[in-house]
């Protein structure tokens, strides 16, 4: 049952469960000792990143081991663990590396920055694109400015090394709940939704207000269908949890198809700095904004983004999906002028007529006017 050896089985689960990704079947054997690329060299964060992305590129997971040491990682997991229960190095690796492994099927990543905390604790921040245009962001954690002791999906409320870390709670648990609990897993990994939330309600309140259950349950819906699909188990799950646990950016897209703007707001205010202010996550934010007709705060968005966060095309193609929006013409047709002359970018006319207001554009007698003159 559950209650046995609950840590492996956070760790299986854990692999299971990643975000958006398919589970790996990658054997990874952790360095009990710092390896060549980190030993005895003092690194900026910059550097230690770029030597980081620089092993997974011609590695993959594999090269993350480099950066493993397993004493470090169960001293960091005993800072963790309220129940002080004493850690398998080796299994918690497999976790960490796991997930870190899901993340890198998903996609390329791309460095935001690092946050320098005391005890030379640093938290690296990344944003990787998925097959499907999704933008997920999550972090690293790094001790003594080179060991990689941590990873952590900003859309969750938990790193993989704290999921681990509240395994013993499976043991609070009545068996029969353990079984209603692993029969609403098996409905919702065969996308059995009705089921699954007949079954969810079944569970005692106890059960329900288990930690371990919730994250299990969170991390499980938003990996196996879109919203869309899952809505009736969410609507369900959120009843139970309370609106106040939903922390993780993976609540957005909830938020979003409520219309509950403002709680969409707190949400990325409360995301990390280096997360807040990335391009895309600042035009998340400017959408909102446009959907309650604040354009003054829009406009602001707009500019910051461009002042602040250099030249790239990706921030005039965003900058002018939000003035289409706004129905400002004049100005997308300047953005698009710079991204054809300056980029050498050219956003097709069936590209444009998908996006929100799109169509619109093209009928406009600015954008006939540019097209006439081009």
């Amino acid at each position: 049952m559950i209650t046995k050896n609950y840590l492996a089985i956070a760790c299986v689960l854990l692999s299971l469960l990643l975000l958006g990704c398919e589970s790996t079947n990658t054997q990874i054997q952790p360095q009990t000792d710092s390896v060549a690329v980190t030993q005895n060299k003092e690194m900026s964060p910059y550097q230690l990143n770029s030597r980081f992305l620089k092993e997974i590129e011609e590695h993959g997971v594999k090269g993350a081991v480099a950066f493993v040491n397993e004493e470090v990682f169960l001293n960091y997991f005993d800072l963790l663990s309220a129940q002080k229960q004493k850690g398998d190095g080796k299994l918690l690796i497999k976790g960490v590396l796991g997930n870190l492994s899901g993340l890198l099927q998903t996609g390329e990543f791309f460095y935001l920055g690092t946050e320098e905390q005391r005890n030379r604790i640093w938290r690296s921040y990344y944003r990787v694109i998925s097959e499907d245009g999704r933008f997920l962001y999550f972090h690293l954690v790094w001790r003594q400015g080179r060991y990689l002791v941590d990873v952590k999906s900003e859309s969750l409320a938990h790193s993989a090394l704290e999921f681990m870390a509240i395994g013993h709670l499976t043991t609070e648990i009545e068996e029969s709940q353990q079984i209603i609990f692993v029969q609403v897993m098996k409905s919702l990994e065969g996308e059995d939704i009705e089921q699954a939330v007949s079954q969810l309600k079944n569970l005692s309140d106890t059960a329900k207000s288990n930690e371990f259950v919730q994250h299990i349950l969170m991390r499980t819906i938003f990996s196996v269908m879109p919203l869309e699909q899952t809505r009736p188990f969410v609507d369900e799950l959120v009843k139970i949890i309370g609106e106040e646990k939903l922390t993780g950016l993976a609540w957005l897209d909830y938020h979003l198809r409520n219309k509950a703007y403002p709680k969409a707001l707190d949400l990325l205010d409360s995301a990390p700095e280096y997360v807040r202010q990335d391009t895309f996550q600042m035009f998340q934010k400017g959408g909102i904004y446009a959907e309650l007709k604040d354009y003054a705060s829009v406009w602001q968005i707009i500019h910051d983004t461009l002042y602040f966060n250099g030249e790239d095309p990706a921030n005039y193609i965003l900058a002018a999906q939000l003035v289409i929006v706004m129905q400002e013409y004049q100005y997308a047709v300047e953005f698009f002028n710079i991204l054809e002359s300056k980029f050498d970018v050219v956003i097709s006319k069936q590209a444009l007529s998908e996006w929100k207001g799109g169509q619109s554009f093209i009928d406009s007698a600015a954008f006939k006017k540019w097209r006439e003159s081009t």
